[in-house]
């Protein structure tokens, strides 16, 4: 009898297990398509490290299409921040028209919604780092991290934003008290990769969240 429970035991718990194994197969399958990137036409639910840029660029392949985001998703207040868990509607491609192709050089260009000044300068120059050549040229700026729709900004010729030549390999930047990882980011990545900043600066940057005004970071 002592033998007979010990294999019903046994037997229970390996039915367990392959209930458990099979629960996490499914649970794997169901969560497999947000593991593709974000697709026009369907709900993207927010990664940790995403930002509107390159959620854009992923579903779009042009990170203009932030504006189209933005418009069907306009309980987003800041267009610089999202939240890890955030779902989003993603407009299919057709209805987003003619994406910005964000200006042309020699030219005025009027700043769009979700438009930083580097996202301009990756469009305008085919490189992210000749933002500092644009807010050269409009120094009534306070702040190179926040752009305002609507407003208008001389984009120079192209001979004197050095033509998209590399930007150097390492840069400093000095943190001022607005400032967030993921601005400065893109004041230097088209995609606004600020985990490429923080993983630079670990030594200096104890809270991801916050950044002491002051700081002067590394940029890679």
């Amino acid at each position: 009898m002592l033998r007979f429970k010990t294999f019903l035991l046994v037997g229970l718990l390996a039915l367990v297990a392959s209930l458990a194994g099979s629960s996490g197969a499914a649970a794997q399958g169901l969560s497999s398509p947000a593991a593709a990137g974000p697709t026009p036409g369907t709900t993207y639910t927010v990664l940790r490290g995403d930002n509107l840029s390159n959620i854009a660029r992923r579903a779009y392949g042009n990170a203009g299409a932030v504006t189209c985001i933005l418009n069907a998703n306009r309980w987003i207040s800041n267009a610089a921040y999202v939240q890890a868990g955030w779902k989003l509607v993603l407009p299919v491609a057709s209805a987003c028209g003619s994406l910005p192709a964000g200006g042309t050089a020699g030219t005025t260009y009027t700043v769009q919604r979700g438009d930083s000044l580097s996202s301009v300068a990756f469009r305008v120059y085919g490189n992210s780092a000749a933002w500092s050549c644009i807010w050269a040229a409009n120094k009534w700026i306070a702040n190179p991290a926040y752009l305002q729709a609507g407003w208008k900004i001389a984009l120079p010729a192209s001979g004197s934003c050095g033509g998209g030549a590399p930007p150097p390999t390492v840069r400093y930047y000095t943190v001022t008290h607005t400032d967030t990882l993921s601005d400065i980011a893109c004041l230097y990545y088209a995609d606004c990769n600020y985990w490429r900043i923080y993983n630079a600066n670990r030594d200096k940057i104890w809270n991801i969240n916050y950044i002491l005004p002051g700081t002067v970071l590394r940029i890679p």
